[in-house]
């Protein structure tokens, strides 16, 4: 019986997704019947695959609610990857602060609820700093600024929103190389380099290029 797996997007950012075409193909070669699929769709049947593989959600920041609902919801009609608690915590960014309380090597980061008191990241003094929302993808309302813009990320950061901005400071020569992300499947290692850059302006730097692999 040929296994039926569902790579999981949306309409609106698949064509986005350079690796579906590949990925499709790839599973194709093994036998398995793979289709990309539209999770804000209301004609796909989630029941009739065997898996459901999170990819490119990427609208999934100004509908959360939906989202996890739609999470929790097809969780009941077949396997998804990953599990419901692990996505949910996955999408707001402060499961860096509980990465980092038990020990595992992170970006410093500080959370800051709009109108909070800007005092409570003082610790992180020094190099850049990056402001972007708890919940956030593709760089959407993230900015970068140096370190004589402190004031001005600072202003950023408790400026009203209705979710809660993280700040971080940012590590070594991302800007200009990009990120390099690896993966291990089956004991191979594939590694797969950005060249995702951007360009600084007064206002603070469109990131939309390669923050979304800061982390």
């Amino acid at each position: 019986m040929t296994a039926r797996v569902a790579l999981v997007s949306s309409g609106q950012y698949a064509h986005l997704d350079e690796d579906l075409p590949p990925i499709v193909a790839a599973l194709g070669d093994r036998g398995v019947d793979a289709i990309v699929a539209d999770w804000n769709g209301d004609a796909f049947g989630w029941a009739d695959v065997d898996l459901a593989v999170i990819r490119s959600t990427w609208d999934y920041t100004w509908q959360l609610d939906r989202f996890l609902a739609w999470v929790d919801r097809v969780s009941g009609l077949t396997r998804v990857a990953n599990p419901a608690p692990v996505v949910r915590w996955n999408t707001d960014k402060r499961y860096l602060l509980d990465l980092a309380a038990a020990g595992v090597a992170t970006v410093p980061t500080r959370v800051i609820a709009p109108g909070g008191d800007p005092a409570a990241v003082d610790d992180l003094a020094g190099g850049q700093i990056v402001v972007k929302p708890v919940v956030s993808a593709g760089a959407r309302d993230t900015e970068r600024y140096g370190p004589d813009r402190r004031a001005d990320a600072l202003h950023k950061a408790v400026a009203p929103l209705k979710r809660d901005r993280r700040l971080e400071r940012q590590r070594g020569r991302l800007s200009r190389a990009g990120a390099r992300t690896a993966a291990e499947v089956a004991g191979h290692a594939d590694r797969h380099e950005h060249e995702r850059r951007g360009q600084q302006h007064d206002s603070g730097t469109d990131l939309s290029r390669f923050v979304d692999h800061l982390e």
